[in-house]
Formats: C-alpha cells, structure tokens, sequence
C-alpha cells in the first residue's frame, strides 16, 4: 500500500508548494496548525515532525529555534527538503529522513534529541492504515507528559456535505461515510481514512489523551471546493473560524480536525 502514497507524492512534490500557497484555504490551515505547535511546544524544544512534505514547517520552526527530525515517505519531497534545510544553513536544527515512522524509528530513537519534547503531524496522517501503529511508536519516542498534535480527516465535516448537497451531489455529500475512501493524485489513486473525534479517542487510549481538538476549518469551504467566486465571503467565513472553530460543537465539526493530545503513563 505505501507505494501508492509514495508514488503519488513524488509527481506532485515540485507543485505542491505553489499549489498550497495559491489556495487561501489551505493557507490558512497551515496558519491555524503552525499556530498551535507555536502555542503548546516552548522554542528550542526537540520535536519529530511526520511526513514533513518540503521541509516548509520544519524549516519555519528550525528558524524559531526548534529542533526537527522530519521524514516522508517521498523521496523527492525529501530531497526538495534538504535542499531547503541547507539553503537556510539550519542542518544543525533539521534532520530528514526518508521512509515511513515505523521504518525511521531506530535512527530517531538512536538521535541525541530522543526522547523528544514532542511530535507532530500537519494534514499527513490520513494515508496511514494504522493509526493505533503510528500512536505507539511516537508514544515510545517521546519523553512523559509530552504533547503529540496532528491533524486528521474528520467523518463528520459540515461544509463538504452542505455544498455537495447545494450542486445535487448527493453521492459526494454521503462520501465521508463510505470506507476506504479513495482521492487521485496526479493520477494515481490513494487510499486514505476519516476519523470521528470518538474514533479517534478510542485508538489512543492508553497512550495519548486529548486536551482540546479544533476544526480546521468549519466554515470556509475545503480546499478542493475553493474558487475565486467565494473570495467575498472568504473573510467573512475566515472570522468565523478563528472565533468558533475551537468550541462546541464547532470544534467537531470541521472538514480536518485538530488535536492536541498528551503521552499518559511514563
């Protein structure tokens, strides 16, 4: 299965930057998601990052004095990584390997930064099959009490359903509730996972608790149904979920849920 996901990021790793930038949706989840690693990790902290795509977040943190060891299952997302890491010269505050977690997790647990301050995973965690796998072998990296935030696909997203329903898109509207569920990259076809905040409490149980999750976003369209037309309403929507998107019933609502969850035990 990891060939799929592999194959399919390698073709769009030199676009996928401008892609993100040009979307002001997706601009501002990676606002919202960086905004929240700022909020729980203090700088300087030691952090594992998955699937850290072109190294843009790992390098925004290097540049705070964050210590990152990154990784992502392409090899030329990883390549366009490094080169990014040298360009700023922070090869001392980013390390980037190539695989998947359980893959990499003797080389993180051998490095000098292990265990970690914390982990976390921005809009990557959907192409896992596992998710319980992916919980206990960050839970074995991290230090006690240590925070892991990432972001998941949510099962009961409000804005996808409602505009699939206003273009008689019936089948797209009931989409989230049909597992697996199957997106085309660049032509090669994935399979990926959305999960309810129940859901996703259950997995952890016994390694992470949750303190506080976030809907990201609740009101502004999904990125992939996004076009000029909305711009202005953009704003608008914009306000209303930076203000609501971390209350009830809000927070479990949006098309990526965020989480903050914290290692329980020792």
């Amino acid at each position: 299965m990891i060939e799929a996901p592999r194959s399919a990021f390698n073709q769009v790793a030199d676009t996928i930057e401008t892609t993100a930038v040009q979307n002001p949706v997706n601009t501002w989840m990676r606002k919202t998601s960086r905004r929240e690693i700022l909020a729980t990790f203090p700088p300087g902290s030691a952090l594992v990052e998955i699937g850290c795509g072109t190294g843009a977040d790992a390098v925004f943190l290097a540049e705070r004095t964050y210590r990152i060891a990154a990784f992502d299952i392409s090899d030329r997302m990883v390549e366009i990584s490094r080169k990014r890491v040298a360009t700023q010269k922070l090869e001392g505050r980013v390390l980037v390997w190539r695989g998947r977690l359980k893959e990499v997790a003797d080389e993180l647990s051998r490095s000098q930064w292990c265990p970690f301050d914390g982990a976390f995973a921005n809009f990557s965690l959907a192409y896992e099959e596992s998710l319980r796998e992916v919980a206990q072998t960050v839970y074995g990296l991290l230090k006690p009490r240590a925070r892991f935030v990432f972001t998941l696909p949510n099962k009961l997203c409000v804005s996808e359903p409602a505009i699939a329903l206003v273009r008689l898109r019936i089948r797209r509207a009931l989409g989230r509730f049909c597992e697996p569920l199957l997106a085309t990259i660049h032509g090669t076809t994935v399979r990926f996972h959305v999960y309810t905040t129940a859901r996703v409490r259950k997995i952890l149980q016994g390694l992470f608790e949750i303190e506080a999750t976030t809907g990201v976003p609740v009101f502004m369209p999904p990125p992939s149904f996004y076009r000029p037309a909305l711009e202005r309403l953009r704003a608008s929507l914009e306000l209303f979920d930076d203000r609501l998107a971390t209350r009830f019933p809000w927070r479990h609502l949006g098309e990526t849920t965020l989480f903050k969850a914290r290692k329980v035990g020792p």
